[in-house]
């Protein structure tokens, strides 16, 4: 038997963002049942709540929303260092083969770092207008 087959799934704080996640997720370990997802979410419980019936592994990401002010900006930035930190051992460790970034805050580090890294990095954007995570991601 092989060896599991890392994809990671970058997203989440809302179903919009986790559900056509979790709808690949699926799909993906049906075609292909060595694969197995990684859902890198935020700290919100609606992810927790979302992620753990479906019994998919997930890590709760340091990541937080960027607010617009002097000190929500300088958290953001820290807790993108310390995502970034976080996704670089994720990488050593469990060397996966591609990121599905599924939209929100919580997709940029993850899809960025990796992309950096040469892994295949994807965007599912399923809105008309992309939104600023996925703007910032396609440049």
């Amino acid at each position: 038997m092989s060896e599991p087959a890392t994809i990671l799934f970058a997203g989440g704080g809302t179903g919009g963002h986790l559900y056509p996640g979790i709808s690949v997720a699926q799909a993906l370990v049906k075609a292909w049942p060595n694969a197995k997802p990684l859902f890198l979410c935020t700290t919100r419980p609606i992810d927790r709540t979302i992620l753990e019936p479906t019994g998919f592994e997930f890590i709760t990401q340091p990541i937080q929303p960027p607010v617009k002010s002097v000190g929500g900006l300088l958290n953001f930035w820290k807790s993108w260092r310390d995502t970034r930190d976080l996704l670089k051992k994720l990488i050593r460790d469990r060397k996966p083969l591609a990121v599905l970034g599924l939209g929100g805050y919580a997709a940029g580090p993850a899809v960025k770092v990796c992309s950096l890294a040469k892994i295949p990095a994807m965007i599912v954007n399923p809105d008309v207008i992309p939104g600023k995570a996925n703007q910032y991601l396609l440049k």
